[in-house]
């Protein structure tokens, strides 16, 4: 499924689309989409100008654009090689998040969790003067995750290996090794 060009999509209730294995690009400026999106496909490109809640399930590659706040209820990106891309000029929220390879987060607000993310790769997630919590006790993070916030708390159920930069209290755990990198700036600033 494609959008034609100059084409925006404007839907007050939930949608649903379906294409198995094919690809989904919906990814107009104007798109607004106001209900819950919830998409299975292949490859999945998703924009709306505004606000965002959705569910995924995919074989490979997501992007996801909002204008305004992003909630992400699901998401299932299974592909070998596949990454999650999340973009939004607002707050983050994550339910469950499982990935084939790597996680790309940039968020304008906070970044937040309501249940465990498990990602097979990489991880590199930029929230510059916001908050992150991402401390749920079951996150795996499976490669190096690189993390930029005012200020972070982060939990892994195995080990973790992080590059942190941040301007205010921060926390990181981890169960297993915990290997970390980066900075931490700002007067009476602690890391736990």
């Amino acid at each position: 499924i494609t959008q034609a060009t100059g084409s925006a999509l404007k839907v007050g209730a939930n949608t649903v689309v379906d294409t198995g294995d094919a690809e989904v690009m919906l990814l107009a400026v104007g798109n607004d989409l106001a209900g819950e999106l919830r998409v299975t496909g292949g490859r999945v490109t998703i924009g709306s100008a505004k606000a965002l809640t959705i569910e995924v399930d995919s074989t490979n590659d997501v992007r996801v654009q909002a204008g305004g706040g992003l909630t992400v209820k699901r998401a299932s990106v299974l592909g070998e090689a596949s990454d999650l891309q999340l973009e939004s000029a607002g707050a983050i929220t994550l339910g469950e998040i499982t990935v084939g390879d790597g996680l790309a987060i940039s968020a304008g607000g906070a970044v937040t969790q309501t249940a465990a993310l498990r990602v097979a790769g990489a991880s590199i997630i930029a929230a510059v003067d916001q908050t992150v919590t991402l401390d749920n006790a079951a996150n795996d993070f499976g490669g190096l995750t690189k993390l930029q916030a005012k200020q972070a708390s982060v939990r892994d159920a195995n080990e973790l290996r992080i590059e942190l930069t941040a301007q205010a209290d921060s926390r990181i755990d981890a169960a297993g090794a915990l290997t970390l990198a980066g900075s931490l700036t700002g007067a009476g600033t602690d890391l736990t």
